[in-house]
């Protein structure tokens, strides 16, 4: 063999070297560190984040404070619907309606916290229900009407007839 090819060859293995060096450990090594350092970036943003947060936890402990007393549950489950029916029949009092139905629903489970439903059937003049439709929604314990669908009591009278549907969230 000559020197000639000897170079060849020399300069031929030091390629397929190089490129397997390049293929098997440089690049696999390259393509992990990219990939750590996206992970570094997302987790250096949602420090971020958390310090933030962090920083607003006396401001939203306060903030919680203030309706812990309204979502918190006193008692069973029918403790909690009798204090839901007492407060509906208060402002009925207040509103002036008639109350026709009121019909509990079994309360449920979603995520953290329970859900009390009740149907309620109510009849006024048209004043008088909007103005407990606002006392509901406005209630110390939080009650929402959900669900309103109003009709003419009689054909030839102005008072309605109003079904609601009345929910209140508690946390146990």
């Amino acid at each position: 063999m000559s020197a000639r090819e000897k170079a060849g060859i020399a300069v031929a293995a030091i390629v397929v070297l190089v490129v397997f060096v390049d293929r098997f450990i440089v690049n696999p090594m390259a393509v992990r560190m990219h990939r750590l350092n996206r992970e570094i970036k997302a987790s250096e943003n949602d420090l971020r984040l958390d310090i933030g947060l962090a920083g607003q936890k006396d401001a939203v402990s306060a903030e919680y404070g203030k309706y812990s007393a309204y979502v918190r549950k006193s008692g069973s489950d029918e403790e909690e619907q009798t204090k839901m029916f007492g407060e509906i029949e208060e402002l009925e009092r207040k509103s002036g309606v008639s109350p026709v139905n009121m019909k509990p629903i079994a309360p449920r489970t979603v995520d953290f916290y329970k859900k009390y439903e009740v149907e309620l059937e109510v009849e006024g003049e048209m004043e008088q229900v909007v103005n407990f439709l606002y006392l509901l929604n406005n209630s110390p314990q939080l009650l929402r009407a959900e669900k309103v669908t109003l009709s003419p009591r009689d054909r030839d009278s102005a008072a309605v007839k109003a079904k609601v549907n009345v929910t209140k969230v508690v946390m146990p």
